[in-house]
């Protein structure tokens, strides 16, 4: 299970990545451009007196007048006037704070805040989306610590145009979500305490358990990750996932479970009327149980809520209007989680209530209903009981247009409401009932005409 597109990566794994992890990032690595001093470079970045002589010697350069373009320049982060942005971030939900470099207070996260080299996100029940160097994106979810640990500035090819940024995060405990834009100079890492993750471009997963049993768990989406101990790497091709205890080698990959698939019964549209909703999908062979993450539409949805079940469905009980998306997922025996099936979801607000003109047109023994038309609506449910609740139906009625025609009912006592639709699980309140009086004129008549012929004959 070579990854080639990996290879890269390798070496520097194992001979640097690893061994240099920390808690505390303390270096920002700059690519040196044409014409970069460090005199230069210690005015523009940092407030140190005395920066560039030390800068030298701390990246082991004689000659600052001929730097050659790419190298590799480290700066202390506590040198720097101000950490670089990382990224920002895209979505919010619920409880979590954010701690800047060199911070010992932690400050509560909003949307669109940047964070910095040496920032630390941390979620309690919540979770955040964060988008890094404009391209890539990575979900924080509850319970974890994820620190900004690593960010360089930007290499240039031989046209003098600039390549991706190398970018390392610290994950100390909990999981987190990424989706790595392939890029031919991206170098893009996770750490735990326990191994790394090295990607160039795809989507996996990491989780992190802290303490003295620390374990890390990788899985693979798409593209391919090289995780490494510092003792020894394996290649995790898409559809695989891998574990490492603290102090182990990587052992061998295994395949994820296959994604469970939604019902056909789960609609893309729901009005708010029709809450709670429940989603179900088809069990997945192996499976120990299911995860359904609820997240905001669009390229940079942020997760909004997430479950854990047993069973083959979930009740979502609360939804506000707008359009969501369904990811769901099994884990298997060893707590590995499969890949995953998604669907779309929009709850849209319920359509006008009809109004019914009058109480009904009678001609002869039949009778007709009228109401508005209703904006949207493809179509009016109309509905019969005996009485006002509803409680005791009498008979039920699909139509495409806004009136009825009821033969034979113009006399009988009923109870009359319609509801407009527009597909299965869109529709308004129910109309005001309209109560149908039996029309017993015929049979008082008949009952006088019997009474007048006994009186004649007696």
């Amino acid at each position: 299970m070579k990854i080639t597109s990996l290879k890269y990566s390798i070496l520097l794994l194992l001979a640097s990545v690893f061994a240099s992890a920390q808690a505390q990032p303390s270096d920002w690595v700059y690519y040196a451009k044409q014409g970069d001093t460090l005199w230069d470079l210690c005015l523009q970045y940092t407030n140190k007196r005395g920066c560039w002589i030390e800068l030298a010697r701390h990246n082991q350069i004689d000659n600052d007048r001929r730097i050659p373009l790419n190298t590799a320049i480290r700066i202390p982060l506590a040198w720097l006037k101000q950490p670089p942005v990382l990224g920002r971030v895209s979505h919010v939900s619920g409880q979590v704070s954010y701690r800047r470099y060199g911070g010992q207070d932690a400050a509560p996260l909003t949307a669109g805040q940047l964070v910095h080299l040496g920032g630390a996100v941390i979620t309690g029940e919540g979770s955040a989306t964060l988008l890094l160097d404009n391209h890539h994106q990575v979900l924080v979810r509850p319970h974890s610590v994820l620190q900004l640990n690593g960010y360089s500035g930007r290499r240039q090819n031989e046209a003098q145009q600039a390549a991706e940024a190398d970018i390392t995060l610290m994950l100390q405990r909990g999981s987190t979500e990424a989706r790595v834009k392939k890029a031919e100079q991206t170098r893009f890492r996770i750490q735990t305490p326990t191994a790394i993750a090295a990607v160039r471009g795809t989507e996996f997963r990491v989780s992190s358990d802290a303490g003295p049993q620390a374990r890390m768990r990788t899985e693979v989406l798409t593209g391919g990750v090289a995780v490494s101990t510092g003792q020894n790497t394996a290649d995790v091709p898409a559809g695989f996932g891998i574990a490492v205890n603290k102090g182990e080698q990587v052992a061998a990959p295994k395949q994820l479970l296959a994604a469970p698939v939604f019902s056909a019964e789960l609609q893309p549209r729901y009005s708010d009327n029709r809450l709670p909703i429940t989603v179900g999908w088809r069990a997945a062979a192996g499976a120990a149980g299911y995860q359904l993450d609820l997240a905001s539409s669009g390229d940079d949805g942020g997760l909004l809520d997430s479950y854990r079940t047993d069973a083959g469905e979930q009740q979502i009980a609360a939804l506000a209007q707008g359009c969501y998306q369904l990811t769901v997922s099994a884990f298997d025996g060893e707590g590995f989680q499969g890949l995953s099936s998604r669907a779309a979801l929009c709850v849209v607000p319920r359509l006008a209530t009809p109004v019914l003109d009058g109480q009904g047109v009678r001609e002869n023994r039949d009778i007709a209903f009228n109401w508005k038309d209703v904006p949207d609506a493809t179509g009016y449910r109309v509905e019969l009981a005996a009485d006002e609740n509803f409680a005791q139906p009498i008979a039920s009625y699909q139509v495409a247009q806004s009136d009825i025609l009821l033969p034979g009912k113009g006399k009988q006592s009923f109870y009359l409401r319609v509801t407009a639709e527009a597909g299965d699980q869109v529709s308004s309140d129910p109309s005001a009932a309209v109560h149908n009086k039996a029309d017993n004129t015929g049979v008082i008549i008949g009952l006088l005409t019997s009474l007048l012929v006994a009186i004649a004959i007696f």
